[in-house]
């Protein structure tokens, strides 16, 4: 694995699996329509992933499973300087779209009191793409696929009470490249880096149900920290417009990097009153574990050590995500859904890059669920995330390539969800 699949991987993974503009919370046609407020109650076999105790409560005894794709559009971010000059001048990222396959599978009661699942699903993303010399300088190319393995098994303890939990395999693959151009110290620097990779990390989640009677239901879910040691090969090369030691050559050899990715704590509460069923979540994605980016190559010298060896500080704190939905069963065929969310960032406005245009986001969604038969149902989810402005205040007057003090107007995201769920 090269070192730009280690860095691209770190970088991505961490700020596409949670970052409130990056991560990739829908994960079902139910999901998508209900803006992912679908953990106290389960319409279907993403009770396997959402909340597995819920599997308990699935109607039909029979094997559920769930296909569904999901298209993401990306639009552009644009970048607006304070103070215009040759070197920060406004820039436009490129869009990005990605096809997200996910399949979750709900058993019947193999054992008595006991249920299974399984989910695939595809909990970040990440491209941001800049052309232009300038933000190239810091994040040419970012993207990130992360792919999660999720079996989990629920227990009855009463008909009031059920509990679960799981085991998290997570394979992730990157691309970062990186292209300083630009003054640094009065002198023109020229280097490059790039990176490439994958790698496999474990986690767990846990989750409890309590019904204390059949239309009110409280949750909660936990998803566990996730340390990503990454190791991988580093190919470096760096020359300035004059010769200043340390600046000039290139590296090919080994780099390593632990980044972790945060524990999720959501608690959520859903009540039905008669064909309505309403939904609330409340989710804290503990980001303050994540500091910095720290990359190790070895105990071996590189070119342009300032640059590339330099810890990339985040100063990342715990963020919260306020979710809300509602589900009416307009016939017994029909379900009509609809959902928001607040999503807040856990970003510092001095620390952020271009690899990284975080920000909060306003969420919003409709969808609908079709019974065809008892065996079948056919599903559709879309949701729009305005993603808001923000202010970036990154200065570096040493490295001009790397000053960011600006407004970042940042791309609306969209998601269109389709879905089959069928039983046997």
């Amino acid at each position: 694995m090269t070192n730009l699949k280690k860095v691209s991987l770190l970088a991505l993974a961490t700020s596409t699996l949670y970052a409130a503009g990056y991560k990739i919370p829908e994960q079902s046609s139910d999901s998508v329509a209900l803006s992912a407020s679908n953990v106290a109650f389960s319409f279907g076999p993403d009770a396997a992933y959402y909340n597995p105790a819920n599997m308990m409560y699935v109607d039909d005894v029979r094997h559920y499973f769930e296909n569904s794709f999901t298209y993401i559009h990306l639009g552009k971010s644009r970048f607006d300087p304070d103070v215009k000059t040759a070197e920060n001048y406004t820039t436009t990222s490129q869009n990005a779209d990605f096809l997200v396959p996910t399949f979750h599978f709900v058993s019947p009661e193999y054992i008595e009191n006991w249920r299974f699942g399984l989910s695939f699903v595809v909990p970040s993303g990440l491209s941001m793409r800049w052309k232009d010399t300038y933000p190239a300088s810091t994040a040419n190319n970012f993207s990130l696929k992360v792919f999660e393995l999720n079996p989990s098994a629920a227990y009855r303890v009463s008909d009031e009470l059920s509990i679960a939990a799981g085991f998290r395999v997570i394979y992730a693959t990157g691309k970062v490249s990186t292209n300083p151009n630009g003054s640094l110290g009065g002198v023109t620097l020229n280097a490059s880096r790039q990176l490439e990779g994958d790698d496999v990390n474990f986690g767990w989640n846990a989750a409890i149900t309590y019904r204390p009677v059949e239309d009110l239901s409280l949750v909660a879910t936990y998803r566990s920290k996730i340390d990503m040691n990454l190791e991988g090969n580093a190919q470096i090369t760096s020359s300035t417009s004059t010769f200043v030691p340390g600046f000039n050559g290139s590296y090919n050899g080994p780099v390593s990097v632990n980044i972790p990715l945060p524990a999720v704590l959501t608690l959520g509460l859903g009540y039905k009153i008669d064909d309505v069923t309403l939904l609330a979540a409340f989710e804290r994605t503990y980001w303050s574990k994540l500091e910095r980016f720290d990359f190790n190559y070895g105990g071996s010298s590189i070119p342009a050590q300032a640059v590339f060896d330099k810890p990339v500080e985040k100063n990342f704190h715990d963020s919260n995500t306020y979710r809300l939905g509602v589900a009416w069963d307009a016939t017994n065929k029909l379900r009509l859904m609809a959902g928001f969310a607040y999503d807040e960032s856990p970003s510092d406005p001095t620390l952020i890059g271009f690899e990284l245009p975080d920000t909060s986001a306003y969420i919003y969604s409709v969808g609908l669920n079709y019974k065809y038969n008892e065996d079948i149902e056919i599903a559709f989810g879309y949701l729009f995330q305005d993603r808001q402005n923000r202010h970036i205040d990154k200065n570096d007057e040493r490295a001009k390539f790397n000053n960011v003090v600006g407004e970042m107007t940042n791309a609306n995201s969209q998601l269109v969800n389709l879905g089959i769920k069928y039983r046997f």
